[in-house]
């Protein structure tokens, strides 16, 4: 059931799961937001296992989510934004939140959302670790891919039926 403490105007607020054990880093709560046709789900740091939980608990509900923020910033670390977890949500856009530390989004995990989605958008750079210091930089691409390091701050409007990317 949404938590009706978290209501955002007519938006239902719903907790998917939220991971207390493990160190600091990882405890993350993993929160959706159901708006209309709109499902936006803010991951945090969370690791294969918090997603799978997610997945678990709330399967249907994940399904054909519009905008995913990706787990862990993009990482792969400890099976975050495994192959499961993005069949599962289906994301139509994916916004990592990383800027010039540890590299990330790590680039096997950009290429796997990319390869998941259909959608083309306009064409807009990209950036991706290729290990914990090093970067390629200058990429382009027309997926609904974003990195806030890159687009800077990304805006997603929503009148719950239809979306719009401002960069």
């Amino acid at each position: 059931h949404p938590i009706e403490g978290l209501r955002c105007g007519s938006a239902n607020t719903y907790i998917l799961t939220v991971n207390t054990t493990g160190p600091r880093n990882t405890q993350s709560l993993v929160l959706l937001l159901d708006y209309g046709d709109y499902r936006g789900i803010f991951a945090g740091d969370a690791e294969q296992v918090t997603e799978e939980a997610a997945s678990h608990a709330y399967g249907a509900l994940i399904e054909d989510t519009t905008v995913l923020v990706a787990s862990h910033h993009g990482a792969h670390t400890h099976g975050s934004n495994h192959e499961a977890w993005i069949a599962a949500t289906n994301p139509e856009i994916v916004v990592f939140s990383a800027g010039s530390r540890y590299g990330h989004p790590r680039r096997e995990v950009v290429e796997r959302y990319q390869v998941a989605q259909e959608t083309m958008v306009a064409t807009h750079r990209l950036r991706w670790g290729l290990n914990n210091t090093e970067y390629h930089d200058g990429l382009t691409t027309q997926k609904p891919v974003y990195v806030t390091k890159a687009s800077g701050a990304i805006v997603i409007r929503t009148n719950g039926r239809t979306w719009q990317v401002e960069c």
